[in-house]
Parts: C-alpha cells; sequence; structure tokens
C-alpha cells in the first residue's frame, strides 16, 4: 500500500477507531423499524426507546462556557444511561424474535435488532471509560454526540493495518522534523523500516524571503491583534495583495477582515463568505487579491505563480488547549513521565507550520515572503526548532528588506 500525505494518517485511524454514539442513530433505528413494519412490533417499545435517547443525549451538558463545543465526559445521567442501554437489549430481543413474511424482511429485522444490541455495546463502552481512551461530548446544532477516542493509534494500526501488509510506502512533505521521522513514527507505531528524506526541488534562498517582526507583542499579550493586523496591511501594501493571510482561529481572521476591508485598496477574499473551491478559483483568477484563511487552507491550497505572492502567518499554530481528546493526551504523557509540551504540542505545531509555509513557493519559477508574526520564534529557546524545520532561506526582521525583495 502507498499512503501519500501519510501526515493524515495518525488523525484519520484516530477518527476510524473512534466510537461515536448519538440521537440520529435512534432515530435512524426507528425510522428503518417502522419503514419495514414486522409483523408484531410494539411501536410502544419503539417510542419508549426514542423518548429516553432524546431525554439522555438532552441531558448532556458542557462543564464550560456556552461557547464551548466539545468537553470531556465526566457526569452524565445514570438512570436515563441505564435505562437506555436496556430498553435497546429489549428491543434487540423482541426485533430478533419477530418473523417476517418473506426471507428478505426477516434478514431485515435481523440487522436492526444487531444495531440495537451494538448501540448498547456501545453506549456501555463510551460511558465506563475504556482503558486507552478518552470519552468525551462533542456539541452539534441539536443533540450532543458521545464519543470515545483512542489516545493512540500505534499499536491498533499495526494490528489492522500494518501487520497485514507485506509492506508499505508512506510519503509526504511534512513527516520529519529538520530530518528526524522519530515523532511520526512514535504517532504510527513504526519502530523499524527504512526511511528517506529528499531535499527540496525549489532554490528557497533565491526565490524566498522569511520576513519575523521582533516588535510585535507575543500572541498571548492582549494588545497582540491590534498591532499585528495593521502589519499585516504594511505587508499587503508591500507586496501590492498577491497575499494569503492565515490565522489560527476564527475569532481572529474576523477581526482581521473588520480592520481590513474598509482599508484595503485589493479584492478581500475570506473563507466562509463561499466555498472553499470558488475561494481558491478567484484567489488565482484576480492576482491582485487577498484571501484571508484558516483551518483547512494550511495545506492542500496549491496556487503557483503571482496569484500568491506573500504568505503572512499570524501566530504558531499549536493545537487550541482545551480540547478532551488533546488534553487526554498530554495529561497520559505527563503521567508516563514524559514533557508533554516537547514530546507532543510541540512537533505538532512544528509539523503544522511547515505545512502552512509549504503554500507559497509551488513551482521553480515562484518568488515570495513569508511573513510570521508570533515572536516567539526568535525570543523563545524552542524557535531554534521551528526554523530548523522550514526550508534554509534568507531571513530578515526588517520591512525595508520585504519592500526592496518585492522591487526586485
Amino acid at each position: 500500500a502507498v499512503f501519500d500525505e501519510a501526515h493524515h494518517l495518525p488523525a484519520v485511524a484516530a477518527g476510524a477507531f473512534t466510537v461515536e454514539v448519538g440521537f440520529p442513530r435512534f432515530a435512524a433505528l426507528g425510522r428503518s423499524l417502522r419503514l419495514l413494519r414486522p409483523p408484531g412490533l410494539d411501536l410502544g417499545r419503539l417510542e419508549a426507546l426514542e423518548e429516553t435517547a432524546a431525554a439522555f443525549f438532552a441531558a448532556l451538558s458542557p462543564a464550560g462556557s456556552e461557547e464551548d463545543n466539545a468537553w470531556p465526559l465526566t457526569t452524565y445521567p445514570l438512570s436515563l444511561a441505564t435505562k437506555l442501554r436496556q430498553y435497546l437489549r429489549d428491543l434487540a430481543r423482541h426485533v430478533s424474535g419477530l418473523s417476517g413474511a418473506k426471507a428478505a424482511e426477516k434478514e431485515a429485522a435481523e440487522r436492526l435488532a444487531r444495531e440495537a444490541e451494538r448501540l448498547a455495546q456501545e453506549l456501555h463502552f463510551i460511558l465506563q471509560g475504556e482503558e486507552g481512551y478518552v470519552s468525551w461530548v462533542q456539541a452539534t446544532k441539536r443533540l450532543p454526540v458521545l464519543q470515545a477516542t483512542p489516545l493512540e493509534v500505534g499499536d491498533l494500526l499495526g494490528q489492522y493495518l500494518f501487520g497485514r501488509l507485506e509492506s508499505s510506502v508512506l510519503t509526504s512533505a511534512t513527516l520529519s522534523l529538520a530530518g528526524d521521522f522519530g515523532f511520526f513514527r512514535q504517532e504510527v507505531g513504526l519502530a523499524t523500516g527504512p526511511e528517506l528524506c529528499l531535499p527540496s526541488p525549489f532554490a528557497f534562498q533565491e526565490q524566498c524571503l522569511l520576513y519575523l517582526p521582533l516588535d510585535l507583542p507575543e500572541p498571548n499579550d492582549p494588545d497582540f491583534y491590534a498591532a499585528a493586523v495593521p502589519r499585516i496591511a504594511t505587508l499587503l501594501d508591500l507586496s501590492r495583495g498577491r497575499a494569503l493571510v492565515l490565522f489560527t482561529s476564527y475569532r481572529a481572521l474576523r477581526q482581521a477582515y473588520d480592520y481590513l476591508a474598509p482599508r484595503l485598496p485589493y479584492p478581500l477574499l475570506c473563507q466562509g463568505e463561499q466555498s472553499r473551491q470558488t475561494l481558491l478559483h478567484t484567489f488565482r483568477q484576480e492576482i491582485a487579491s487577498v484571501l484571508l484563511a484558516t483551518a483547512s487552507f494550511w495545506e492542500g491550497v496549491d496556487v503557483p505563480g503571482e496569484a500568491l505572492s506573500c504568505l503572512i502567518i499570524d501566530r504558531l499554530p499549536f493545537a487550541v488547549p482545551g480540547h478532551p481528546v488533546t488534553e487526554a493526551r498530554l495529561a497520559a504523557i505527563r503521567a508516563a513521565g514524559g514533557n508533554a509540551f516537547f514530546h507532543y504540542s510541540l512537533p505538532q505545531a512544528i509539523l503544522r507550520l511547515k505545512q502552512g509555509f509549504g503554500r507559497l513557493i509551488r513551482h521553480r519559477r515562484d518568488r515570495g515572503v513569508v511573513a510570521i508574526l508570533d515572536r516567539r520564534l526568535t525570543a523563545k529557546a524552542y524557535g531554534r526548532l521551528f526554523l530548523a524545520a522550514l526550508p534554509p532561506c534568507p531571513r530578515t526582521h526588517a520591512l525595508e528588506e520585504v519592500r526592496r525583495f518585492f522591487e526586485t
């Protein structure tokens, strides 16, 4: 098997091995049984199950503010959970005992009985807190959803994937940290096997300039964006638009948009206003345009040529603290005697920054400036690890150097 963009493998595996139970599965079970309507179906059982499920999921509430969209499963309505699992098992036995007029109907009833039993088992799995998993709640527009996610996927990948393959090839531009594959190997559970780190085909020394301002507050300072957003406007003036601006949060993106929209003489595109495909098409076509984006635009954006001549990154992309899966993984590292920051948070952020940096130079004729507005790159000791992982190119702290670069 060949895995391209293999840096996604740990996250994809974590999603694949996540156990998820939400009210829509109960609703789907009810709809399917009503459509099938096997002879002898007790609709009262079904209605009791649906009402209990709705009450159970409605009773799940965040531990923090109303803005939280995910939180650890620390408490839940025990009596409703017990009743819900019992109703599921009762319904499974009831439906399994029904006989349809046709073989296909009986087979469909058996399948729905197995789904009811599976729901009961998965609900128990999440609520009991399985070892090696973190149980948490995901907010949705309607009722919350229960999830149990593995803390590590290396053993699971070995058992269900790599252990069943004769050979595997994993490729990506962001698997290594300054040529070291150790972090990725640990995440996917591949302790052995040959590795190869190839140099970039691009001449970054001639094609790229890295701008690192020294005079902005650190990102955790309340005044950071008040100073950083005008600096973004200055850089866009020097580049004459033609820029992709990447943010680590949607709130920061909106703050920048509100400042830039009335001031910028270039077409301003903003993630969320149109589809990703439409935004990128417009960005390629309108050469002077500026695209403000976050999240998925940190990778997978391929805009060679003049339309992307300046890449601006607001801050180092450390994972947002507080997500229950991230917090549980950090806690597990600490419990094992490791340093959670250096063993997990830092490598994740370095690889993410590499992905963002890679949006600028997409062709041997491309040329441009990368501006990273986070002074921790130069002020903190760990900043050198970020810089060592980026392609080697000239660096400057002076806007005048940026001006000269665009004028030549």
